[in-house]
């Protein structure tokens, strides 16, 4: 194991159990990953977005300090968390901002999806936080690879080996959830 993934994981463990200066031991070991995280979901976002990578990364930075109930196994746990709370707190900002601008509405995405796993939806951010959510209830981890895909920014073969499975394993999973996805969302679209 990477001695940066092993002081990870000790840290989450050490300020879990009380150690309040371990979150800021922890900072400059999770930076650049948060900030990848915050920046792969902004730009897998509408173009017309209003929050900068560095916003989103304070908050999503504030909303984990929040979080010491939550008890994180290792470092991959950790950042798919992090990935679900920045993909919820855009969501939310989405909305709020179309509520305030239209009245309610839609913001429409494209996803952008080089390994051809998503196919060619389009769809709006409350309907695919609606949709993974759903995923998430019913097949957990599937939504896992997926988060770790499209929001951590994970390729499949770094997933198999965070997740300790094949390659093969995780493009049947993405295959599965594509698929999945794409029958939840025609079947909830206006």
């Amino acid at each position: 194991m990477d001695v940066r993934k092993g002081d990870i994981t000790s840290l989450l463990l050490q300020w879990k159990e009380g150690d309040d200066q371990a979150m800021e031991r922890l900072m400059p070991l999770i930076y650049n990953q948060l900030h990848a995280i915050a920046a792969n979901c902004l730009k897998r976002g509408p173009n017309h977005h209003d929050l900068s990578v560095t916003d989103l990364l304070h908050e999503v930075w504030f909303q984990v300090r929040g979080r010491r109930h939550v008890d994180w196994q290792d470092r991959n746990h950790f950042f798919a968390d992090a990935a679900r709370i920045t993909r919820y707190f855009v969501i939310r900002h989405y909305k709020e901002r179309n509520a305030q601008k239209r009245g309610g509405g839609r913001v429409v995405l494209t996803l952008p999806d080089p390994e051809g796993i998503v196919g060619a939806i389009h769809p709006d951010w409350p309907l695919l936080d609606d949709a993974l959510v759903a995923l998430e209830e019913s097949y957990r981890e599937s939504a896992h690879i997926v988060d770790l895909f499209y929001f951590v920014g994970l390729k499949q073969d770094e997933m198999a080996e965070v997740l300790g499975t094949s390659r093969a394993t995780i493009k049947r999973e993405l295959e599965f959830s594509r698929a999945w996805l794409r029958t939840y969302m025609k079947g909830r679209s206006p």
